[in-house]
């Protein structure tokens, strides 16, 4: 009777008087589960989803990682290849002469300097503190780091022939590793939970001396190192190639002087055979007494003493040669050179512009001996060599001028595989 009576009480209870809270509680258990369980997923799959950006970051941190090490790498080798090849650059023709130091063959004495200069320029250029490790016996097995042997054309899939006592030699390649036998193996950081806790990288890059020489061509930022002087290039003994022939060096006669590594000159023996340069100058409308065997070059449409002497220091630009194309070659207009006779008002000033770059080494054309008096010739090769004395002979009307021939690299010069070899001047290319 009493329940019955409570349960009645109950039922008279207005709705609206029982509590919200207890309404849901009563009524709403089941969709306050579903809510707490999306809300779980939600926060699981946040988390998951940033673990997965943040292993994507690694693996993108390790990518440029690896990137960064390999282009380090590529310079490395790339540094250690163009000294080598550099080192192919056979001193001998200074001291033999160009005749006797052009038998195929005689270069391979350079081995010793390329493995000198190749390992000084992987001890100025570390890799993590450490020179770069090569593996080599005799540089002449493909399989070996350091390969010297022969390119005939520098480009990219040409097969390099190692070289044997008859061949020549111009090229230099090199293999970089990072490997775990040569304990220099990339460390991964984010590879390790994948497995992978070192990387290996290879690079291979080869380097070619190219001393097929057609011409030389000015660039915005390199001009041509050129002395404004044509100089004859054969035909008799006051010729540069009969001159520079002339070996072995007799000292206090055609071996006065003797230049250090630095550039210095000084008086004495250092078994280079000198070559004397013979240029007229004029009195007047009187035309030079010697014909002489050198003649300045006129650059531009009237000759200037100011725009020679800044070619003469600092370098040939584009607008120096314009007449000639804006470069000057072995063929075509670009070989067509007009002369230039001085007048004797000129020549103290041009003296104390050759002794100003004593020592420095410059490119001369080689050109025949002009014939008509518009003073025009032709260019047929190109030597290279340096100032070592001046000196004015007033009686017979000459501008005398010692130049001892040297070796020179210059990247302005143009490449014709048509060409004969030229033993003073190079270029260095560099293929991957």
């Amino acid at each position: 009777m009493k329940c019955l009576l409570a349960r009645q009480k109950g039922a008279g209870i207005p709705r609206a008087a029982v509590p919200k809270a207890a309404r849901a509680g009563v009524f709403s258990r089941g969709g306050l589960r579903s809510r707490s369980s999306r809300a779980g997923l939600a926060l699981v799959g946040t988390l998951m989803a940033l673990a997965l950006a943040l292993a994507c970051v690694g693996v993108a941190v390790e990518l440029a990682l690896l990137g960064a090490h390999r282009q380090q790498l590529r310079c490395i080798c790339e540094n250690a290849a163009r000294a080598g090849a550099a080192a192919l650059h056979d001193p001998a023709v200074l001291y033999l002469g160009p005749e006797q130091a052009a038998t195929p063959g005689r270069n391979t004495s350079r081995h010793r300097e390329v493995q000198r200069c190749v390992q000084q320029a992987l001890a100025q250029t570390p890799l993590e503190g450490k020179p770069l490790p090569l593996r080599y016996d005799n540089c002449d097995s493909p399989d070996e780091d350091l390969l010297i042997g022969y390119l005939e054309h520098p480009h990219p899939g040409q097969p390099l022939y190692p070289w044997h006592q008859a061949s020549w030699c111009n090229t230099v390649r090199i293999q970089g590793w990072c490997r775990q036998d040569r304990a220099n193996a990339v460390s991964l950081a984010v590879g390790r939970f994948l497995g992978l806790a070192q990387a290996q990288l290879h690079v291979a890059v080869q380097a070619t001396l190219e001393q097929r020489i057609a011409g030389f061509e000015p660039s915005p930022h390199a001009p041509v190192p050129l002395a404004p002087v044509a100089v004859q290039f054969q035909g008799n003994e006051a010729s540069w190639w009969s001159q520079a022939c002339r070996c072995p060096a007799r000292p206090g006669e055609n071996d006065r002087y003797r230049v250090s590594a630095q550039g210095r000159v000084g008086r004495g023996s250092d078994g280079i055979p000198e070559i004397q340069l013979r240029i007229p100058w004029r009195h007047g409308t009187k035309e030079p007494r010697s014909s002489g065997n050198a003649w300045l070059l006129r650059l531009g449409e009237v000759p200037s003493t100011n725009r020679w002497l800044r070619v003469l220091r600092h370098g040939a630009t584009a607008q120096d040669l314009a007449a000639q194309g804006g470069r000057i070659s072995l063929q075509g207009s670009s070989s067509r050179v007009w002369l230039w006779r001085p007048g004797h008002y000129q020549v103290t000033e041009l003296r104390q512009g050759l002794e100003s770059v004593l020592g420095k080494v410059r490119i001369w054309p080689l050109v025949v001996p002009p014939a008509g008096r518009d003073g025009a010739t032709q260019v047929v090769f190109f030597a290279a060599g340096q100032v070592v004395g001046v000196q004015l002979d007033a009686k017979h009307q000459l501008l005398i001028v010692w130049v001892q021939p040297a070796l020179l690299r210059t990247s302005t010069a143009l490449i014709d595989p048509q060409r004969v070899r030229n033993p003073w001047i190079g270029k260095v290319l560099v293929s991957q």
